[in-house]
């Protein structure tokens, strides 16, 4: 890649599954980043609810064999809350010349994971954040569902509880807050674009 300006527009995506920003890491990455780790309820209807996702189509085989190993360990804490991920602190070998500079585009309808790569990419000093704040849904994630049976209704609940609670860093309902905040009467995007090409003008 040898785009000066990258604009990556994130309006209205709702998450999904943390590998799936793990290509796009090195292009933002420019020094060692920090992520907060958080802890899993070990009980027999999140054991089933996490083994439910070994079976969804097209997920890679390392995902795969990775939920096996959490399932396993739930297995070895029934009942307790346990370290389910570390907090740990990533580096690279190496910082990519370009993209020089990253706008992300996001609003209110920004959740779950890609919250938690907003983390990330808040960190990098290649990166701005502009529009509005995010939806505050990841305090309390990896959702799982199970039906009611007799009613056309799911249940869906989270099973893991991020230690940003504890830390007093909590997002829920308060989402995550972008450095340029914009307008709905802006173009966005052209707005994007001129930052990045001329600065905070």
């Amino acid at each position: 890649m040898k785009t000066p300006n990258l604009i990556l527009d994130l309006r209205n995506n709702g998450g999904g599954a943390d590998f799936a920003y793990e290509p796009i890491v090195p292009y933002l990455y420019t020094n060692p980043y920090q992520v907060i780790g958080s802890d899993l309820l070990a009980t027999d209807d999140n054991i089933k609810g996490w083994m439910a996702l070994t079976g969804t189509e097209g997920l890679p085989a390392n995902q795969i064999a990775s939920i096996k190993k959490v399932v396993k360990k739930m297995e070895q804490h029934k009942g307790a809350l346990f370290n389910f991920y570390a907090d740990q602190s990533f580096s690279l070998d190496s910082v990519s010349t370009y993209p020089k500079k990253v706008i992300i585009l996001m609003n209110q309808n920004c959740g779950s994971t890609t919250e938690q790569f907003l983390f990330f990419a808040k960190q990098s000093a290649k990166v701005t954040l502009m529009g509005d704040r995010t939806r505050g849904v990841l305090d309390y994630s990896n959702m799982r569902s199970a039906e009611f049976g007799c009613m056309p209704y799911m249940l869906y609940w989270a099973t893991t509880r991020s230690r940003r609670v504890d830390a007093g860093q909590a997002i829920d309902n308060v989402g995550i807050q972008p450095s340029v905040t914009l307008g709905n009467d802006e173009n966005w995007l052209e707005r994007a674009k001129r930052y990045a090409e001329e600065g905070s003008k």
